[in-house]
């Protein structure tokens, strides 16, 4: 019975699909919109006691990406706001609708039956810009109703098939090439890490996979590695009591030198947390490293982090500081922000993420935010380059395919991108390209003094193939950059 409740379900959403697919036909005379879906949100209460966040926002798998889906929001709407003072999608406003994750439901039905009710709404014309879990089952949902989803974060190890996926952007973040980085870096560097403990967070099959990958590259180097360890919040002693027994051995010249995290900003905060209770486990005796998907965010909005009782860690990240306004390279989304803030857009929507209401009127913009940006610049370019007599879901799509559909391997299209930055300023949707550049960038970061230090520049590039080639999957080696640490 309820396997068949389930399939009737399924036949309702699809059926709601295919007549909001056929209702849409002409440029719609109240709005354009686009559906924006926010990662974990705060809970029924508004607290959880097991958070991370200052807010109270509730510690999990999304709850990072509700920090970043805030951002988010922000970009696309300074991006929408310049669109309507300049004239809107022929001269109809274009505005974003905002669903937010409950921050407690992982049922995926939960998930996608909001979303697939905003979708059927006849003036939605675009969605994206959601983050991991939530990401991917908003992908099969937008599908089913052929509407373009621009700007999802999903981090997979494999490759994508962005065909199929009907992606306008797709953000990637690729652990493969993490892992061999963080391998390489822990024993070829001035670290010198002779043994390496790893921890991992069990709710992405992704970050399963980088466990498992991690693992394997440090032993195909020479370095015997203990198998990784399950991060178990929902069991903190079996976790503390694994961490002991199998890191904290007897022999103090067998321990590891370096502890490998793979989590969001949050979990790597709540993990060190739980080990700082370990009896005689001292935090300070081991080099963290973590990889690209931490730093990629901004960790002093973390608790532990913001108060600095943790001195240093390492991070790869693919630009040199992500929470530095300085890498934020458009100079139209600084001037959009701004101006967006100015005209009176509350930034305790965005801000109060990272504290108080002192830390909300200094909020400045984040790496997420200008992504936000040229997401919805991008989603107005399609929208304008259809014609208003066609302006239908396939219309659109098929602008997106000829306004610069291209794929983006976690955005390197930044300030050592030469294939694209000179014209990031002049095209609105960044840049028509095919192919993209990326360097890697290990930073020691210094949270009780907000700095980083630059400990090593890959600046080997690769290219990111076009839409309908994978990226390909690259190792790239730091042998000849770590001969001389500043550590």
């Amino acid at each position: 019975r309820e396997a068949s409740m389930r399939q009737m379900a399924s036949w309702c959403l699809l059926v709601v699909a295919l007549l909001a697919v056929v209702c849409r036909g002409a440029l719609p005379s109240t709005s354009v919109r686009f559906v924006h879906y926010v990662g974990a949100g705060a809970s029924a209460n508004g607290t959880n006691a097991h958070t991370s966040f200052r807010n109270d926002a509730p510690r999990g798998s999304t709850s990072l990406f509700w920090v970043e889906g805030r951002d988010y929001a922000a970009g696309l709407d300074a991006a929408f706001m310049e669109a309507n003072e300049n004239g809107g999608i022929h001269g109809v406003p274009v505005e974003r609708y905002h669903l937010e994750h409950d921050g407690e439901t992982e049922d995926f039905t939960a998930v996608s039956t909001p979303y697939a009710a905003a979708l059927a709404t006849p003036n939605v014309f675009g969605t994206g810009a959601t983050t991991f879990q939530i990401a991917v089952q908003c992908h099969y949902t937008s599908q089913s109703f052929g509407i373009a989803t621009i700007g999802n974060v999903l981090p997979i190890a494999a490759a994508f098939d962005v065909d199929q996926s009907r992606h306008a952007i797709h953000i990637r973040m690729p652990f493969d090439v993490d892992t061999r980085q963080l391998a390489e870096y822990a024993v070829q560097s001035a670290l010198r890490c002779k043994r390496s403990g790893i921890l991992y967070f069990g709710d992405s099959e992704d970050v399963v996979r980088l466990s498992v990958l991690l693992h394997a590259a440090l032993e195909e180097l020479g370095y015997a590695t203990p198998e990784p360890i399950l991060i178990n919040f929902n069991d903190v002693n079996g976790f503390m009591t694994n961490v002991s027994t199998r890191l904290r051995i007897a022999e103090s010249l067998a321990r590891p030198q370096c502890l490998f995290i793979l989590m969001d900003t949050s979990g790597v905060s709540a993990t060190l947390s739980v080990l700082t209770q370990i009896p005689s486990f001292n935090v300070g005796d081991y080099a963290i490293l973590t990889p690209s998907v931490v730093y990629s965010s901004d960790w002093r909005s973390v608790r532990g982090f913001d108060q600095g009782w943790y001195a240093g860690l390492f991070s790869l990240s693919h630009f040199p500081n992500p929470v530095d306004t300085r890498y934020l390279v458009s100079r139209n989304f600084l001037r959009a922000i701004s101006r967006l803030h100015s005209s009176g857009y509350p930034r305790a929507t965005v801000a109060s993420v990272r504290g108080n209401a002192a830390a909300a009127a200094n909020w400045r913009p984040s790496y997420p935010a200008m992504e936000g940006y040229l997401i919805g610049r991008l989603f107005v370019d399609a929208c304008r380059a259809t014609s208003p007599q066609n302006f239908t879901v396939a219309g659109v799509l098929d602008s997106f395919y000829r306004v610069g559909r291209f794929v983006i391997d976690d955005f390197p299209l930044g300030p050592y991108s030469d294939k694209c930055v000179g014209r990031y300023d002049k095209l609105s949707y960044a840049c028509k390209c095919n192919s993209g550049t990326r360097r890697l960038f290990m930073n020691k970061v210094n949270t009780s003094i907000g700095t980083t230090d630059q400990l090593f520049d890959d600046a080997r590039v690769f290219e990111v193939g076009v839409a309908e080639t994978p990226i390909p999957e690259v190792a790239c080696s730091i042998k000849q950059l770590t001969t001389a640490l500043p550590l």
